[in-house]
């Protein structure tokens, strides 16, 4: 199961039964000191998709601070204000992909890191303006019957409309990963009000050339959202309709939808993503897992919140051992703690909670279970400040981030199932694009040590025409050993040969822009420079174009590729 570890647990809803006859008697120390409601601090993320893969390119938004993500998905951004009360949203889009977002709450000063997940789009449907008709995706459908539609700018619109759709299950275990923010809203009263969601679904409308489209102006479509089971036994006859602004992060009340058998259906007159929720009234809670026996805080703990009537959330503990975000007001919930295998191997009832509060959960955890991964980043240039360098940890189920010191250490503790886990370590330096790479096998009795050297160059790969012009030129580049072929894999083309190490090999070339060279054609590879996973490879392309329509004629090249596999 892929699970992935979250800064933060939001808002309760309805996923999973919080039953659970195993209960731990521990002790819990409450403490409510007086809280600044404002920090100014520093912010690392990471953006990925729906398999852990980092997302390239992605636009990263906070306030009045903008970024995008580099070439492994991880973006940083310094002096961002944190509103501790109200949480600060970090919106992120990336193409080809629904908008989503992270709400950060902290009740720290350190480096905050911020893991977020995108929802890719699938097969679209597709239909034309002059007959629109109804959509239907898992468990959820959109009537577009009598509907028109306008361009970006307001314009009518006729053509072809793609439809992407996506219903996200509140039943499911990760709906609060892949859902926008964190069911934090406002109301038609102008109130910050909380949800507990009944079905939500997103909706990109796309023309014929790729330009967004929404509904004209009186225009409005019936969207129908299945409910779970979980849930179909407290679903109100009518419930509140609610859009997502990406820019504030905060759902709107908008309208409403009508119970119709086990279906709600509601008009909407835009499309984003739509939710159908009842609210609740948050207050703010902060939870630190502390080690009783050494005083230190749990970094990596995954805990599920969950309440009788609401259901339950989940988020894992970051670096200080702390985990924050909203909660109902006046409920008492049941905390638990589980391991990498989804067993519980703690459990109590903190709560009720009347305002916002910061608790201690003393916990002993198993040390058959937990790895403690650590290294030192090195570096051929003395002047590196290595504290800028950004440390990601992937493992068959998680992909966070670890803090990296002045002198360029780091450690993190890896939560183990089967005695051993896989990992992999990449380090990243933002500000020159420098990276380093290494895996390796954990266990708890270790040591498990592996330091990153970031001496190597960047991946790059350019193309010139027989006039030595730069007619093509990328840093997102890897290789790849496979069974038959070793190939070059850059966003747009490909580079494929039979054999590895050292030599000069036939090779087939095909880019998008224009550019197709076959080794029948006696298009080659050189590889001066070869080493195993993770290492940096190295050679020189010599190529004839036969793509016909295309101005070039003879090609050569020079890549830097890190080897995947």
């Amino acid at each position: 199961m892929i699970k992935t570890r979250h800064v933060l647990f939001l808002a309760l809803i309805a996923l999973t039964s919080c039953r659970d006859d195993s209960i731990i008697n521990t002790t819990t120390v409450t403490d409510t000191p007086p809280v600044e409601d404002i920090y100014v601090k520093d912010l690392q993320g990471i953006v990925v998709d729906d398999l852990l893969k980092p997302i390239a390119q992605a636009s990263v938004a906070i306030g009045g601070h903008t970024t995008t993500t580099d070439d492994q998905g991880v973006w940083a951004l310094e002096d961002v204000t944190i509103n501790r009360a109200l949480g600060t949203y970090v919106a992120v889009e990336a193409e080809d992909h629904y908008a989503g977002g992270t709400r950060v709450y902290t009740n720290n000063t350190t480096t905050a890191q911020v893991i977020t997940k995108l929802v890719a789009y699938t097969t679209p449907s597709i239909f034309d303006s002059s007959n629109p008709t109804v959509v239907t995706t898992d468990r959820a459908s959109i009537d577009f019957t009598g509907t028109s539609f306008v361009s970006e700018d307001g314009s009518p619109y006729t053509g072809g409309v793609s439809v992407y759709s996506y219903h996200l299950d509140p039943s499911d275990l990760d709906f609060l990963e892949r859902s926008p923010g964190d069911l934090s809203a406002t109301n038609d009263d102008g109130q910050r009000v909380g949800l507990q969601s009944y079905g939500m679904l997103a909706v990109e409308l796309v023309g014929a050339s790729g330009q967004h489209l929404q509904l004209a102006d009186g225009s409005n479509a019936a969207i129908s959202l299945e409910i779970p089971a979980e849930l179909q036994n407290s679903a109100p006859a009518t419930i509140p309709l609610w859009s997502y602004d990406e820019i504030l992060g905060l759902w709107i009340e908008e309208g409403s939808a009508t119970l119709q058998g086990n279906t709600y259906v509601g008009q909407v007159e835009h499309f984003s993503w739509w939710n159908c929720d009842v609210e609740i009234e948050p207050i703010t809670l902060c939870i630190e897992i502390n080690q009783p026996e050494s005083g230190s805080q749990l970094e990596g703990i995954t805990m599920v919140l969950c309440d009788d009537r609401l259901g339950s959330a989940s988020g894992t503990t970051d670096a200080t051992g702390t985990l924050c975000g909203i909660v109902p007001r006046d409920r008492a919930i049941t905390l638990k703690i589980v391991d990498a295998c989804d067993e519980v191997v703690y459990m109590e009832t903190i709560g009720p909670f009347s305002d916002d509060a910061d608790i201690v959960v003393n916990y002993i955890p198993d040390p058959t279970q937990t790895a403690l991964l650590e290294g030192a980043i090195t570096s051929c240039d003395p002047s590196l400040d290595l504290s800028d360098m950004i440390v990601s940890i992937t493992t068959d189920y998680d992909r966070f981030l670890a803090m990296v010191d002045a002198q360029g250490n780091y450690a993190s503790s890896l939560t183990l199932c089967d005695n051993t886990i896989d990992y992999e370590v990449s380090a990243i330096s933002i500000s020159n694009q420098l990276s380093g790479y290494g895996s390796g096998v954990a266990t708890a009795t270790g040591p498990n040590l592996i330091d990153l050297d970031i001496c190597d160059d960047l991946p790059s790969l350019t193309l010139y025409d027989d006039t030595n012009y730069v007619f093509y030129s990328t840093n997102d580049v890897t290789l790849a050993v496979k069974p038959n072929e070793t190939l070059i894999n850059v966003e747009d083309g490909v580079i494929g040969w039979s054999g590895n190490g050292v030599g000069t090999y036939p090779a087939n070339v095909i880019f998008q822009s224009d550019v197709q060279g076959d080794k029948a054609g006696g298009t080659s590879v050189t590889i001066t420079t070869w080493g195993p996973v993770g290492t940096m490879i190295s050679g020189t392309i010599d190529g004839v174009n036969n793509f016909t329509l295309s101005q070039i004629g003879s090609f050569t090249g020079e890549f830097t590729a890190r080897r995947t596999e």
